[in-house]
């Protein structure tokens, strides 16, 4: 509770220094130096590229602040992710600034995602069903920044019932209501607000001062099923905080607001051929601070502005996967405007605008040059005009990977990087006055080399996993604010004689040790950085030296040591006898596996019957049929284990869940005991490993089967597809394409052949 009331009164010292600072003749104070700040720098999963995904399941096992665990401050556990101190908002990837980086909300850039000066970021976990992090070794689809990409994916399953998700902190309580409104459609509300005035008001009140917080945030997602081959998805959010500062022996009020709106609407169309993406978005960010100091008032006001479209089409060619899109953004900017009026003192900056558009197209390719080489490469061109200036800039991004085995990859990264939207920091207490500006003649884009390298670690069960990465970055293009707050009251204001211009480097070392499974679980990360820069205007040959950072942090997963699921009890016509449900999210089993574990489970004392599948719509069918679909079975995703147990014995689920789990562990061990080759996740490494194989067998869900089945046929290997439910015009379309070629295509669906 304290270093919440120590962040609130940041806005007292602010004043007071203020205060302070304009008794003395209002003079204005000449900076010797500008600070350049400190960017040093589960369950969690990761691909070869470096993206980390996180299941906002999970957070509920990470650290607490205030009761309320935050997705952006959990993400600090990581490598190479740091905030610079507890009193500032954003986060620092790989030795860039916060400005650098892009936090996306659903494909939405969110400009300022902090509550409370930091304390909370502006995503509420509950709405959403992961976030993704990748701090390097981008792709040519990788927006225009120097640093790394977070991005937050809200939920998007269609729900078959009404179901209310809410927690209640010591401060703020968030909730969020599932709605299905159709056949093929859901309503997700999500809300979040404080109540920091009604049960600590009291202690926010020293010295005649009275202190006044409040925030909400608000989340609406949408989606709708539109057939067999499209998804539609629209998402909106709006978030605000308040923040009053009375001092009554003065009769100064002083006022902080800033608040964030955002919207996205998505169609996502896939077919056996390609998948076509299709985004819309708004973005907008305001704040406001209106200061009253005796006789003086000062009103600063900024915000930025963006709306943007953006289409990519994935598709597959031989062993070349491509991919490729195009996008545009407007661009308004309203940076910093202030006013100030009083007995002896006015001053004004003329009602600025800025207005900019930005163009952007990609074509990348990921190429399979031998069984244990692939390289993925692309290129990004942009085109950004302001001020009756434009900005044309070819970036050419690579990434080549080394499979020496199924457990180890090497990758080498090379990127070219742009960013045309800068940020100036007009205080050092995480204040959300800072503003964005765009760049123009006097005001270069921001670019930056990048190299990094990559080693990445997987015992062949997933029990251990070792990532390293060592990355150098060269920047060129850095802005500083090089002014005071107090240039607002004695002087003529413009915003480009308050920057200073410059370059420097980012380098460093990422360690992170990951144990996926057992009674302990989680993982410990080291970070290793440091970030240099230099400005001419205040010494042609000193850098600026960011404190070297050394962090290590730890996390242990307690979900992994017990089975994650959902349970759900319910009664049946016969009498005393219930069904029980047990849902294994993301947990597939081959059908044949499960079919032998079903018979074991209904020998079993106390089990009238079972039936353990995954949660397919045919599989429904099949649970409806013998009366045991529940609420929760007909929910479940294809992906997920469904286990569901008629028993007229309330404890018999402990029994089933550990006859479960030693089954799956047996399968596992025999598997082991038998050799051959390792598990493979990726075709690459499939192919490495049986480079002889003239075969690819198929037990996957339908609707993603028909790009997998195209791709073994394009590496000429037959196929044997347990698969159903593929689509006709698929299977026809595939047929053909195996025929021409010379290969079989058995299936789909061959049963047990």
């Amino acid at each position: 509770m304290y270093k919440t009331i120590s962040i609130l009164f940041l806005l007292v010292w602010f004043h007071q220094n203020l205060r302070a600072s304009l008794a003395d003749s209002l003079q204005s104070e000449r900076m010797e130096e500008v600070e350049v700040k400190a960017y040093s720098p589960r369950t969690l999963s990761d691909d070869r590229n470096g993206r980390l995904y996180w299941n906002m399941e999970s957070l509920a096992d990470m650290p607490h602040v205030l009761g309320s665990a935050d997705p952006l401050r959990s993400l600090q556990l990581l490598p190479g992710v740091a905030t610079n101190n507890d009193y500032t908002s954003g986060i620092h990837i790989q030795g860039c600034a916060a400005s650098q980086s892009i936090l996306n909300m659903d494909g939405t850039p969110i400009f300022n995602a902090s509550h409370l000066l930091g304390l909370f970021s502006v995503f509420n976990a509950s709405h959403f069903r992961g976030m993704s992090l990748v701090k390097n070794r981008h792709d040519a689809a990788f927006s225009n920044r120097l640093g790394g990409e977070v991005s937050f994916y809200p939920t998007d399953s269609i729900a078959r019932k009404v179901h209310l998700d809410a927690t209640v902190s010591f401060m703020e309580s968030e909730g969020t209501l599932t709605l299905p409104t159709g056949e093929h459609s859901t309503l997700y509300l999500s809300g979040r607000g404080s109540y920091l005035n009604l049960l600590y008001g009291n202690l926010l009140e020293i010295d005649e001062m009275q202190l006044r917080y409040g925030l909400q945030d608000y989340n609406l997602t949408f989606v709708q099923q539109a057939g067999a081959h499209d998804k539609i998805r629209l998402s909106l959010y709006h978030g605000q905080d308040r923040m009053n500062l009375l001092q009554e022996d003065f009769a100064d009020e002083n006022k902080l607001n800033w608040q964030n709106t955002a919207a996205a609407l998505h169609w996502q169309h896939h077919s056996s051929r390609f998948i076509l993406q299709q985004n819309a978005t708004f973005s907008r960010y305001r704040n406001t601070l209106d200061m009253g100091i005796s006789s003086v008032s000062l009103n600063l006001s900024s915000g930025i502005t963006q709306a943007g479209y953006a289409a990519r089409l994935e598709w597959t060619r031989g062993n070349l996967q491509w991919n490729g899109g195009v996008e545009y953004n407007y661009y308004h900017f309203r940076p910093m405007q202030f006013e100030v009026s009083g007995s002896f003192i006015e001053n004004e900056t003329p009602k600025f605008r800025e207005d900019a558009h930005e163009a952007n197209a990609y074509l990348q390719a990921d190429i399979s040059l031998r069984p244990s080489w692939s390289v993925l490469g692309g290129l990004r061109l942009s085109s950004y005009h302001s001020h009756g200036h434009s900005f044309i800039s070819p970036d050419p991004r690579i990434t080549l990977h080394y499979h020496p085995s199924s457990s180890h990859t090497l990758s080498v990264h090379y990127g070219l990087y742009h960013q045309y939207l800068h940020q100036m920091s007009v205080s050092n207490g995480g204040l959300p006055v800072d503003y964005w500006t765009s760049s123009s003649p006097s005001v270069r884009p921001q670019q930056a080399h990048s190299i990094a390298l990559g080693y990445h670690f997987r015992s062949q069960k997933r029990m251990m996993e070792i990532s390293a990465e060592v990355y150098y970055k060269k920047l060129s293009h850095q802005h500083e604010y090089s002014g005071s707050i107090l240039d607002f009251f004695t002087q003529v204001y413009h915003i480009e004689n308050n920057m200073i211009h410059g370059k420097g480097y980012n380098y460093g070392l990422n360690l992170m040790l990951k144990k996926n499974r057992g009674k302990l679980s989680g993982w410990v990360s080291y970070a290793i950085g440091s970030s240099r820069r230099r400005f001419p205007e205040l010494s042609p040959t000193e850098w600026f030296n960011s404190r070297q950072s050394h962090g290590a942090a730890a996390s242990r997963d307690r979900r992994t040591s017990a089975p994650q699921r959902r349970v759900c009890i319910q009664r049946t016509n016969r009498r005393n006898a219930m069904l029980q449900t047990v849902i294994k999210p993301n947990s597939y089993q081959d059908s044949i596996n499960l079919m032998l574990l079903t018979n074991k489970i209904n020998t079993l004392d106390g089990v009238i019957q079972s039936q353990i599948m995954m949660g397919t719509d045919a599989n429904k069918d099949i649970y409806k049929a013998a009366g045991l679909l529940t609420d929760e079975a007909a929910a479940a995703n294809p992906s997920d284990m469904v286990i569901v147990v008629e028993s007229d014995d309330a404890a018999i689920l402990d029994t089933v869940l550990a006859e479960t789990e030693a089954f799956l562990a047996d399968l596992s061990v025999k598997k082991e005991a038998a050799g051959g080759p390792a598990e493979a996740t990726s075709w690459e490494e499939a192919i490495a490993q049986l480079p002889d194989a003239n075969m690819a067998l198929f037990s996957i869900p339908g609707e993603y089967a028909a790009p997998e089945l195209e791709r073994a046929l394009d590496l000429g290997l037959n196929v044997f597809s347990f698969t159903d439910n593929v689509p006709l015009e698929d299977e026809v379309r595939l047929k053909q394409k195996a025929h021409e070629k010379g290969l079989l295509f058995m299936g789909p669906d061959c049963g047990t052949g």
